[in-house]
């Protein structure tokens, strides 16, 4: 399953390549288990994570969506606006989301060399993940 891969790839990018950010563009309306205990297990490693593109209220318990909603410290929740500043549309929003970043009509390399014009919070939490790296590489302490 994804989630299965992606507790895989999370273990080997903390014990073996000894990561401390995970730009985890993934979201459901499930917890799972193991995925919250390796987030939770792991304080050192930032997780970045989207708010979810449902257009709800993830403090709301019939809302949540998770990794988001687990509510843990080293998780970072970035929902989507547009380049003026606004909320997109579909983001989902809430006192859970952390930062805002534009997820709307994102250039985006894609297969055989080609570019598409994508909209998405997934899109907003890669540039938020870059933006935290670049100012912790002029920064590192």
């Amino acid at each position: 399953t994804n989630v299965k891969n992606s507790l895989d790839a999370f273990k080997y990018a903390v014990d073996i390549l000894h990561v401390d950010v995970i730009n985890y563009s993934s979201e459901g309306s499930d917890p799972d288990k193991e995925e919250k205990e390796i987030i939770q297990n792991n304080p050192g490693v930032t997780f970045f994570v989207p708010s979810g593109n449902d257009h709800k209220d993830i403090d709301i318990r019939d809302n949540y969506s998770y990794p988001a909603s687990y509510g843990l410290p080293n998780i970072i929740v970035v929902g989507s606006q547009d380049g003026d500043g606004r909320r997109s549309s579909f983001s989902n929003y809430g006192r859970a989301v952390n930062e805002w970043e534009n997820g709307n009509n994102v250039t985006s390399t894609w297969l055989n060399g080609e570019t598409h014009t994508v909209s998405g919070t997934s899109f907003s939490v890669g540039i938020a993940t870059g933006k935290f790296l670049r100012q912790k590489s002029r920064n590192p302490n």
